[in-house]
């Protein structure tokens, strides 16, 4: 039940009331009225109200608080004449404040009335309408009693199909609890990672085999969008274009392959399955299911290359072989030849193959019998036929022949080899030839060996070979000078007694009796051992096993003497430690170098202003230019100074690279500039840049010495834009820096990045001349080039170029350096 408010007080008070909640309603901010007379009988009062809009959740006003207030006690009607006015005045003054209310509240009770009375009028037109449509309501009435009662008859019939129907969903509803169940088990025993997603793309659930194939988390994966999932790792192009452009279009896909590199798992190939659900849930979802086949496409890989070469083999056996070899389909077709059936038929490969096999003897129904005998018994020895060459030339073979099947068994034909008869007619000839053959071999294998003796003997490495019993068979002329033994005192003794037994030496005895039997090549074995006549020195020794003979193998050892070589090393490491102390001591230097400078130049800065302070007043315009002068000068050099300390520590600091997001660096580069982008009113665009191994730091401050060059050197004759990219190559990266501003000729290409070399004046563009030093600098010390392209009143484009790997940059390669083992 609502009641109306404006009925409930008296009219006086409604008229303000109403006034006052009009008011509330249109500005929509509280509206207070004060003094507002109130009349209970004989006696006034005045109060105060405050009418407080409520805002409602869609922002517009729908009720209001309204607050009622006393603000004085009552008064009666007839107030008593004050001390020095006359009674009749305030008896006058008394009736007049009583008939001015009375007059507003008749003038209340009258717009009250008559709004009463156009609210019966309105009334009755709506029930006289509605009378009428009562009466056409109650003709409906009657007619749909009779669509009713036919309804309640159709409403039985359909209760007792819902019943059926009731009982099928309770069965259905059972089936369907166990096949969500069964479904579960399956997804989460299912060895293929599933992801589920939904209309925003973000995972609502995800299997075991995903956390585990991707090593991630189910706090870092459920309710996040899929993109995000790994420190967005699987922001991958293909899988957004799959999510975001395949599938709205279509609601399956299958076998979408992807290539992406993963921090935790390296670079996978998988395949990619796709359903686009619309079932009973109000949104859309997506379920994508992956297969690794990176290990699928290595084995095809390699199972392709095996069968190629396989396949190569086989071809290269068959043309190898002088015998012609033939493949005949079941239908007596030649299916495939080698080169001696071309040569013993005189017919090209291509025309052979396809043609009847019979076509090319002599005697064709003999040659049918032998090939149907190779199908009546699987094979055909020595089947004697005449092959007859295109140019009349007849040629005795003897067949052998088999068939051949597929991987069920079945046959597919025939592979039939002819031997050639006439050779046997020159066994004779052909033995005296391979004795010939056999002796200029061992003239040969002499010579071989004579000359193997030679090298042996000129090499200056000291080598030695040991029979089966680890005894000295030969020792070149290296050996004996460089240990200082005679031949009498080696050949025919054991290795380890060498020498009064000196080269009884534990690590070499270990290389001889544990890892040379199982390993036949063994290089860069480092030993150190102390010799009676040559001193402590340091071998590496490389060894080979001979399987000449099968009953007598051979070793082969040959000692290289690394000792000088290692004392250079040693050498140098001492040079590069004392590098690095100079080093230090330079970067302290130059730390109090700029400090000693600096200080002077602060003094002068200081006494300048002071003088400008002081006595500006007696300056004129050539003094106070002199003065400017003065002051810019200390502020040039003040930059310089730190420039070039910046400068000088670039050589041998920040080495410690690491792999760097390179559009982290560009975005700190741009947040350093933002000041300076702003007053330019420049557009900054990049494209996707890669992870490098850099210094992040050096990285950032090159970026921001290009870019703020590119924004210092922009044109006044078109809004300033630069773009900054990469571009991948083998063993590379190159950025570039591209500007639109005031460019430059070819000819000072080179000279801008040396110091201090300036194309325009300092006041026309200020700095110090050493940024694209610094450029250059670090990009030198990353192991890369930098370089720029430019036209004048066109722009410039700067590149530079980053290594793939450390190894590839000079200062960052590592020497490997053997285990270095010493014996007493």
């Amino acid at each position: 039940m609502s009641l109306n408010l404006l009925t409930m007080v008296p009219f006086g008070v409604a008229d303000s009331l109403k006034t006052t909640i009009d008011e509330a309603k249109q500005q929509n901010v509280p509206v207070r009225r004060e003094h507002v007379p109130l009349r209970r009988g004989e006696h006034f009062r005045e109060i105060a109200f405050e009418v407080i809009p409520i805002v409602l959740p869609d922002l517009s006003p729908g009720c209001f608080l309204i607050l009622f207030e006393e603000q004085d006690r009552s008064v009666p009607a007839s107030v008593p004449p004050q001390s020095g006015a006359s009674a009749h005045d305030a008896e006058l003054s008394a009736e007049a404040r009583e008939v001015l209310q009375l007059r507003k509240e008749l003038t209340a009770a009258t717009n009250h009335i008559q709004s009463i009375t156009e609210k019966c009028s309105v009334l009755d037109e709506q029930l006289k309408m509605a009378s009428e449509e009562s009466a056409s309501v109650s003709e409906e009435f009657r007619s749909t009693n009779v669509e009713l009662q036919t309804a309640k008859e159709e409403l039985d019939s359909t209760n007792e199909e819902l019943v059926t129907l009731n009982e099928e969903l309770r069965n259905s509803n059972h089936t369907l609890a166990k096949m969500n169940e069964l479904t579960s088990a399956i997804v989460d025993t299912t060895r293929y990672p599933l992801l589920v997603l939904d209309a925003e793309l973000r995972v609502e659930s995800a299997n075991q085999a995903f956390y585990t194939a991707f090593r991630v988390e189910p706090a870092d994966t459920i309710g996040r969008r899929v993109y995000q999932l790994g420190n967005n790792q699987w922001d991958i192009p293909e899988l957004r274009r799959l999510l975001e452009e395949i599938l709205p279009t279509n609601s399956v896909f299958d076998d979408f392959q992807v290539t992406h590199k993963f921090n935790e798992i390296g670079i996978r190939t998988m395949l990619v399955n796709a359903r686009r659900l619309h079932g009973a849930h109000p949104q859309p979802r997506i379920v994508l299911v992956f297969a690794d086949i990176t290990e699928q496409l290595r084995l095809a890989k390699d199972l392709k290359e095996t069968t190629e070469k396989a396949s190569q083999y086989a071809r290269s056996l068959i043309e190898a072989a002088l015998d012609p070899l033939v493949t005949i389909s079941a239908e007596g077709k030649i299916t495939d030849v080698n080169e001696g059936s071309v040569k013993i038929t005189g017919v090209a490969r291509e025309k052979l193959i396809g043609t009847d096999f019979l076509d090319y003897f002599t005697e064709p129904e003999k040659a049918r019998e032998g090939y149907k005998q190779v199908f009546d018994r699987g094979t055909v020895t020595d089947y004697p036929l005449t092959i007859r060459h295109k140019d009349g030339h007849l040629t005795d073979v003897l067949y052998n022949a088999s068939v051949y099947r597929d991987t069920q068994g079945a046959v597919l034909g025939v592979f039939a080899a002819a031997r050639d008869v006439t050779e046997q007619k020159k066994a004779s000839q052909y033995e005296q030839t391979l004795k010939k053959e056999l002796q200029n071999s061992n003239q040969t294998l002499e010579k071989m060996n004579e000359l193997t003796s030679a090298i042996v003997d000129t090499t200056r490495y000291p080598l030695l070979v040991l029979d089966a019993e680890l005894r000295v068979e030969s020792a070149n002329q290296a050996f004996y000078t460089a240990f200082r033994v005679p031949p009498a005192d080696t050949i025919g003794r054991r290795v380890y007694e060498l020498g009064n037994n000196q080269w009884d030496i534990p690590e070499l005895r270990r290389l001889l009796e544990e890892i040379l039997p199982t390993n036949s090549v063994f290089d860069d074995f480092q030993v150190t051992h102390n010799f009676n006549d040559i001193g402590l020195r340091t071998m590496l020794v490389n060894a080979r096993r001979l399987h000449g003979s099968p009953t007598q193998p051979r070793i082969v050892l040959v000692f290289a003497d690394i000792t000088e070589q290692n004392q250079i090393a040693k050498d140098l490491k001492g040079k590069s430690d004392e590098l690095t102390r100079s080093n230090a001591e330079l970067d302290q230097f130059a730390a109090v170098a700029s400090h000693d400078l600096q200080e002077p130049l602060r003094m002068i800065s200081n006494y300048v202003k002071l003088l400008e302070r002081r006595y500006a007043s007696t300056f004129d315009d050539k003094a106070r230019e002199y003065m400017g002068f003065v002051t810019s000068g200390a502020e040039r050099m003040s930059a310089m100074i730190k420039a070039i300390l910046a400068y000088s520590r670039l050589g041998h600091q920040g080495s410690d690279f690491t792999l760097t997001e390179s559009d982290v660096s560009l975005h700190g580069a741009l947040a350093n500039l933002k000041r300076k982008i702003k007053e330019a009113k420049a557009t900054i665009t990049e494209d996707h840049l890669p992870q490098v191994m850099s210094n992040a730091e050096q990285l950032t401050q090159l970026f921001q010495n290009l870019l703020g060059n590119a924004l210092k050197f922009r044109s006044d004759k078109r809004p300033s834009t630069v773009h900054v990219s990469a571009a991948e190559s083998e063993s590379e990266w190159t950025f570039a820096v591209a500007d639109n501003g005031i460019g430059m000729e070819q000819e000072d290409f080179g000279r801008i990045f040396q110091l201090f070399q300036r194309l325009n004046t300092a006041q026309e563009y200020p700095g110090t001349g050493i940024g694209l030093a610094t450029c250059k600098k670090i990009v030198e010390h990353h192991g890369g080039r930098i370089w720029v392209e430019s036209k004048p009143d066109v722009g410039s484009t700067f590149y530079f170029t980053l290594p793939k790997s450390t190894a590839q940059s000079s200062w960052l390669g590592r020497q490997t350096t053997p285990a270095m083992v010493t014996t007493p």
